[in-house]
């Protein structure tokens, strides 16, 4: 990060942090975490929340022991668990080590979502656009990225509030000069992250494009993609359910059997019968 880049930042910082992100977006975490380690912990935790949850777990893990300790003090519990929730369970238990207690239980209570619950399988890594991104950058972006592009894309501002959906197709002939939000932008399907997955796919307007997924404080905190919603729309035949119908098969070719047994062993005694008609062997 140039001296430029840096001062400007810290400017920013104070004035308006959603401007801060806007030049600290795509520098490496350590090049950010050096910014934000010189901010107050306040101004530093309002920066946070407005990145996307990785880059801001990586930024956390960067940061001086005490200096994390502070901002995640500084944040309120759903927005320090949106951050925490990327990182494996051990790097959350460590990260949370002193944490002063009261904080520290209520982020842990923000931590728990129902293992069948849309935040628990939202992305919170899928590609989500801004809404003041050149169109040219955002495409370069979407080639540059690692994760899936879905055919729709959620918009989002620079704090995190969701704008609208863009399909992938109208970005791409759309004028390069334009800006993502200035796009004629549909209406992005929303949840927020208690809701039950089951109940979620049962409505079949959810399982045609991608669902943002919204943590308390009504920011993105991940995205339910296509392929997602369409693998848990899929029947599931429950565990005791496949046992019953394995043991009504068995009971069935067994009553089968038996039944042959009893056609074969009639035969063989039908023509040892005197002065009756097969007729009457039967009845």
């Amino acid at each position: 990060m140039s001296v430029g880049t840096r001062n400007l930042a810290l400017e920013h910082l104070h004035r308006n942090p959603a401007e801060a992100v806007r030049v600290l977006d795509r520098h490496p975490p350590a090049s950010v975490a050096e910014v934000l380690a010189e901010a107050p912990p306040e101004t530093s935790a309002g920066v946070l929340v407005l990145l996307p949850p990785p880059e801001a777990a990586a930024c956390l893990e960067r940061l001086p022991v005490a200096t994390r300790h502070q901002v995640l003090q500084a944040c309120s519990a759903p927005a320090s668990a949106a951050l925490l929730r990327v990182l494996p369970e051990a790097s959350r238990k460590s990260m949370l080590e002193g944490v002063a207690d009261r904080e520290r239980k209520q982020i842990e209570r923000a931590l728990r979502l129902p293992p069948e619950s849309a935040g628990a399988a939202a992305d919170p890594r899928a590609c989500i656009l801004y809404d003041d991104l050149p169109v040219e950058q955002a495409i370069h972006r979407l080639r540059e990225g690692r994760a899936a592009v879905e055919s729709t894309l959620i918009v989002i501002s620079r704090h995190r509030r969701v704008q609208g959906a863009v399909a992938l197709g109208q970005l791409l002939v759309a004028p390069r000069d334009r800006t993502v939000g200035s796009l004629q932008l549909a209406k992005a399907r929303t949840v927020s992250q208690g809701v039950s997955l089951s109940a979620l796919v049962s409505d079949e307007r959810h399982r045609a494009e991608p669902v943002a997924v919204l943590d308390p404080t009504g920011r993105v905190a991940g995205v339910l993609s296509e392929g997602a919603l369409r693998a848990s729309a899929k029947p599931r035949a429950p565990q005791r359910a496949a046992h019953l119908a394995t043991a009504v098969c068995e009971l069935y070719w067994c009553g089968i059997g038996r039944l042959l047994g009893e056609a074969i062993a009639i035969q063989s005694v039908a023509p040892q019968t005197s002065g009756g008609s097969r007729a009457e062997i039967f009845h």
